[in-house]
């Protein structure tokens, strides 16, 4: 190829070759200057499938926009050739430079900094690296610092390269010494996300601290069984005078559960830039680690629907819900709950995958069959490490007996697990209701409901409602309905006199059937403090639901929001974690997490908890506005405009077209902020218009006396989001005005 001529670059000399191509030193004729000519390997270059993703990946990479990534500057075609150019860089890899003993503390924490930050914006991006090691990591004759070879980089939540491919890749790159820095589950070949580099990258540097790297054997297999099992040196025993919380932070890196490692590359450079502060006590700042996987607990799946008809899919769902409440009743058991066991629905992942980001040892899958009264429902239990069977049944029955193939699986998981049954009962499984009409509508229901879309949840109204028509007896079901009208007011679809009226009456309905009901106290709870702003009766309806299902996510979720409004922060968080845990995958409880960060003034963190809820959906709505919050607190108001465009996107509505309006007038775009104005306060469309989010916008145009005029007719119709308003750092502005007090007052967050 020397010599030759591609498309307007001259190439001048070889630089190197590896698993993905052979990269080339040209001429850009028309630009005049030096650049990096990089070529797709055959097995790729002959197929248009991969030619189209290789292209798709350029173009994903060349935004990372990073100082310490090599930047991509075109995807290039002559003559069926594909390559890319590429920044040239002139200096030496780490690989090269590296003391026999490792670097001295202050430039390897410097090199790690730079490192992990580029990472970070990788994984913004949704791009994982996979191929993270001191040969592709180049140090300019600067001292700069440069990831270069995102060639076997995949982007999150895309289709991975066909499997002929993926293992040519992955075998020659194992012969140039990939397998050393690869992670657990890269050397298994199970799904990866970012965490799968924060363990590359844990070995990149234990080894540019010590001078070597953590897992090493004399052939592939030993190395890899290494990487699986052994636990490394500490790098104190190595070089005893490194701090004491180095090793702790590699130590995190370098969890063989990606649960336990650092979840963020932001989290990680937090700790690192703790050590370089020079703290000697240095906390590490990401959450704590799970606990060893106990072994009796368990995740179930959501069935797979298998019916001829696909509205079924929400029977399918039901049946997994109702194992999980059956099984949660095992007081030896730990179940994963609801929300994160399905957000693995329809996503191709292994078992141990599951048992690994759930941390559970054992996993509950199966599929359903419904055609007219009759269902075939099979189901199996497995062991999630080994991937072995422990029990696999199929079920032929009339649909009258639902209830007991429930009861009877998760007795037969109880068998299994070698668990005491409850005392108290014969049955796991509860039968709420003898009409297996209503108990349709009443999965139905739930299905939609679940979706937090007003459309969805207006369908799951009329499917609560559908559900006690058939029977007047339902607690369950009123329940469902109360969280309905709830939902809907407290997402401002609903004027909240209507939504939470209703659903106080509901929730109080559902309570006079079954006092035991842990939902309806949440559901009441949440009337007492949102609407009637009635705190001492709300609290004690968040306490009473938490005795009776100290697991049940939502009502921590719940009862955190109202302890932030009652100003106590530390409570607050302590339930937020409770939640978090006990639904690691929530994208609401994750959201939430972030909103209220925002509220202690935790902007940093709030970031960070909102990116944890966007990591899962890129397109959750309220994620964006949690983003949106946090910049503009941290005044980056352009991103903080743009997080709010995309929140108006994705949950179109009152709320998030107020915000924009805020985060425009922020930024100084007052006249498209002013329109906004103009449009909300003219709307006569039945949809509702929150007083308290347009009193937000009047504060960001700096209308005080218009914004005032709002807040009060925020109290005259209950806007839920009055409760906020002692600790909004938006209202920041009106704080010292005597008109504020008095609305505090009538809120009731402030004594007369």
């Amino acid at each position: 190829m020397i010599g030759k001529t591609l498309a307007h670059y001259e190439i001048l000399d070889k630089l190197g070759e590896g698993a993905m191509g052979e990269v080339y030193l040209a001429r850009d004729r028309k630009l005049g200057r030096k650049v990096a000519l990089k070529m797709l390997p055959m097995p790729m270059s002959d197929h248009p499938d991969h030619l189209a993703r290789f292209g798709q990946e350029a173009k994903a990479i060349a935004a990372l926009n990073h100082p310490n990534i090599v930047t991509i500057y075109s995807v290039e075609e002559d003559d069926d050739l594909r390559f890319f150019t590429m920044e040239l860089i002139e200096g030496k890899t780490l690989k090269e430079c590296l003391p026999e003993n490792g670097l001295p503390l202050p430039e390897f924490v410097d090199i790690a900094m730079r490192i992990t930050d580029a990472l970070e914006a990788a994984r913004q991006r949704g791009v994982i690296h996979r191929d993270l090691k001191p040969s592709n990591i180049m140090v300019t004759a600067e001292g700069r610092i440069k990831i270069l070879d995102f060639g076997l980089a995949k982007l999150r939540g895309k289709k991975d390269v066909p499997k002929i491919v993926e293992e040519t890749l992955t075998q020659a790159g194992s012969m140039l010494g990939t397998v050393p820095y690869m992670s657990p589950e890269q050397v298994e070949g199970r799904t990866l996300d970012h965490r799968s580099d924060l363990f590359s990258l844990g070995i990149v540097l234990y080894e540019l601290v010590t001078g070597r790297r953590p897992f090493q054997a004399e052939s592939w297999a030993r190395l890899i069984s290494s990487i699986l099992r052994d636990e490394p040196k500490p790098v104190t025993d190595l070089r005893p005078s490194l701090p004491q919380h180095l090793s702790q932070i590699l130590s995190k890196c370098l969890e063989k559960n990606k649960s336990r490692r650092y979840q963020t590359a932001r989290e990680l450079w937090q700790d690192l830039e703790q050590l370089k502060m020079g703290s000697t006590s240095v906390e590490i700042s990401i959450r704590p680690s799970v606990a060893a996987v106990a072994p009796r607990s368990i995740a179930v799946l959501p069935f797979v629907n298998l019916s001829a008809d696909p509205e079924q899919e929400y029977f399918a769902d039901g049946l997994a819900e109702e194992l999980i409440n059956a099984l949660a009743r095992l007081s030896e058991l730990r179940v994963a709950a609801r929300t994160s066991s399905f957000f693995f629905k329809g996503k191709d992942v292994s078992i141990r995958d599951v048992g690994d980001e759930l941390n559970v040892a054992s996993v509950l899958e199966g599929s359903v069959r419904k055609a007219g009264n009759r269902l075939r429902i099979n189901a199996q239990l497995i062991e999630a490490a080994s991937g072995y069977h422990l029990w696999s049944e199929r079920f032929d029955r009339q649909l009258d007996d639902v209830f007991a193939i429930q009861d009877e699986i998760a007795k037969t998981i109880a068998e299994t697990l070698k668990l005491k049954l409850v005392d108290e009962a014969s049955q796991l499984v509860r039968r709420y209701t003898h009409d297996m009409d209503a108990y349709n509508a009443y999965l139905r229901g739930r299905f939609y409901w679940s979706k937090r879309e007003r459309d969805a949840m207006q369908k799951g109204l009329r499917s609560f409602e559908e559900a006690i028509e058939r029977d007047p007896s339902f607690a369950l079901a009123y329940t469902g309905l109360a969280d309905a009208y709830n939902t809907l007011a407290f997402y401002e679809f609903l004027a909240p006199k209507v939504g939470f009226t209703k659903g106080r009456e509901l929730a109080e309905k559902a309570l006079e059937l079954d006092d035991s009901l842990a939902e309806a106290h949440t559901s009441l709870a949440l009337t007492k403090a949102l609407f009637e702003w009635d705190w001492q009766e709300g609290e004690r309806e968040f306490q009473r639901a938490l005795e009776l299902n100290p697991s049940y996510g939502t009502a921590h979720l719940w009862y955190s929001l109202f302890l932030t409004a009652m100003e106590r922060a530390d409570d607050s968080l302590k339930h937020i974690t409770l939640a978090q845990q006990a639904e690691p995958l929530s994208m609401i409880i994750n959201g939430i997490s972030s909103f209220l960060m925002y509220h202690a003034r935790r902007f940093d963190r709030g970031l960070e908890e909102a990116e944890k809820a966007l990591d899962l959906d890129p397109t959750f709505g309220p994620g964006h506005s949690f983003l949106g919050w946090n910049y503009d607190q941290l005044g980056r108001h352009d991103e903080a405009v743009d997080a709010w465009r995309k929140a108006v996107r994705y949950l179109p509505g009152c709320l998030t077209e107020s915000m924009l309006g805020y985060a425009l007038a922020r930024a100084g775009q007052t006249d498209e902020a002013r329109q906004i104005l103009g449009e909300l306060v003219g709307d006569d469309s039945d949809r509702y218009i929150s007083p308290y989010y347009v009193a937000a916008l009047c504060v960001g145009l700096e209308e005080t006396d218009m914004a005032f005029d709002w807040l009060r007719r925020g109290c005259s119709e209950r806007d839920s989001f009055l409760i906020f308003l002692g600790v909004d750092p938006v209202f920041d502005p009106l704080r010292d005005d005597e008109r504020f007090a008095e609305i505090l007052t009538t809120v009731g967050l402030r004594s007369p």
